[in-house]
C-alpha cells in the first residue's frame, strides 16, 4: 500500500491525526508519534518540504 504515513494519537475513543494540529502550508508532514509525556508533549518524526 503506497502513500504517506501520518502521526496519530489515540484518546477518548478517537484517533487524531497530528497533522491537523499544525498550520496548513507549513511544509511539514508529521509521520510518526513515538511518545507523549505527562505534559502532553509529543516526540516523533516528520518530513519537511518533501525531504
Amino acid at each position: 500500500m503506497g502513500g504517506l504515513q501520518h502521526a496519530f494519537i489515540y484518546g477518548n475513543n478517537m484517533m487524531l491525526d497530528l497533522n491537523d494540529l499544525i498550520p496548513s502550508g507549513s511544509g511539514w508532514v508529521l509521520s510518526v508519534a513515538n511518545d507523549i509525556n505527562n505534559l502532553g508533549q509529543i516526540v516523533g518524526t516528520g518530513i519537511f518540504g518533501g525531504q
